[in-house]
């Protein structure tokens, strides 16, 4: 059996993950690349800084190149973000000053203002050139492209895993608010299985969502409907009742009266007698069902002119009997021209003389 809370769980967790890690594929894509920027950033800085400290502090010839030994890369006290920097700087064709890790006798890449990608000794790097026209310089700073690469993508992970472990956050909430927004389906289940035949009030539907109501309305709309069957059948057997008692009391008569030895006539008579009080017993059940079919609205009974003198003259002659055995006189007091009702049922105005 296929479960709306659970298809709807499903479809909701897979759109969410799906959409999540299409967003954290992005994320991850945009924060790798604006790393990169922002590491070019402080390269650009950084040559800038040694330029400022160094610019005016550098002799016109330097042979051998100063080299400042003390090493740049982070050690001890530091952040986990630091990367690895060496720098150069260059007048014309000659190098001058560098860091103890840079080349000393190259430059990392060709002295053209501007970034550029380089490699030296196994390693990429990734080099920024500041030019000085004032004092004829070239600044070269360089990063090894394995560091700022790790260091980038250990930003982009830490912002992907932060996205990806909403993930199962949410898909808890998502489950806590599908099963409260589905607790009205189970509370009319619960309300529907409490209906019996004899207990057929409609349910409410104060509080439904407006999804529900149509198909709670349906749901009331049936019950009343079937309330109303039931009634029916609850006044066709008191009908019933009421009606085949006469017929039968008749034909329980006729069998006691019956005489083995009378004469030929007589038990011909009684005999004949007995058969009509069976037809008209056959009779009145026909015509109570069909009384009971045109009140559930199926129109089975012939509309024609009925003689209504000639209907309650047979009336009378069945319920005679009935009146005699109760000391009880019934009469018709009618012109002898038939009285024609046009577009009736005789056996609808049969059963209501009755």
């Amino acid at each position: 059996m296929k479960s709306i809370r659970i298809q709807l769980l499903l479809g909701l967790l897979l759109i969410l993950t799906g959409l999540t890690v299409l967003d954290s594929a992005w994320s991850y894509r945009d924060t790798y690349h604006e790393t990169e920027e922002i590491f070019d950033a402080h390269l650009a800085q950084y040559a800038r800084i040694v330029h400022n400290l160094l610019a005016d502090a550098l002799p016109a010839v330097s042979q051998p190149p100063l080299v400042w030994s003390a090493p740049i890369e982070p050690k001890g006290i530091g952040h986990a973000y630091e990367r690895k920097l060496s720098f150069q700087v260059w007048r014309e064709t000659e190098l001058i000053a560098r860091s103890a890790s840079a080349p000393p006798d190259q430059s990392y890449a060709p002295l053209t203002p501007g970034y550029q990608d380089a490699r030296w000794e196994a390693s990429d790097w990734r080099v920024f050139t500041l030019p000085d026209p004032d004092h004829g310089l070239m600044i070269q700073v360089a990063e090894r492209g394995d560091v700022r690469g790790e260091m980038a993508e250990l930003i982009a992970r830490r912002t992907l895993s932060k996205s990806l472990a909403l993930i199962p956050l949410a898909a808890l909430l998502i489950t806590g608010l599908v099963g409260y927004r589905l607790s009205p389906l189970k509370t009319l289940g619960i309300d529907i299985t409490r209906r019996r035949p004899n207990r057929l009030e409609p349910l409410a539907t104060s509080g439904l969502p407006s999804e529900l109501r149509p198909i709670v309305g349906a749901i009331n709309g049936l019950m009343l409907r079937l309330d109303q069957a039931l009634a029916q059948e609850r006044r066709f057997t008191s009908d019933a009742a009421h009606e085949l008692r006469t017929p039968l009391g008749l034909v329980r008569l006729q069998i006691e009266a019956f005489d083995p030895h009378a004469s030929e006539a007589e038990r011909t008579a009684a005999k004949n007698e007995l058969l009509r009080g069976i037809d008209r017993l056959s009779r009145t059940v026909t015509q109570m069902l069909q009384l009971a079919r045109l009140e559930q609205g199926q129109n089975g009974l012939p509309i024609g002119s009925v003689d209504l003198t000639a209907l309650v003259t047979s009336a009378i002659a069945e319920m005679a009997p009935a009146a005699l055995e109760k000391k009880q006189e019934l009469g018709l007091d009618a012109p002898e021209t038939p009285c024609l009702l046009q577009h009736a049922h005789a056996d609808a105005l049969a059963v209501m003389l009755r």
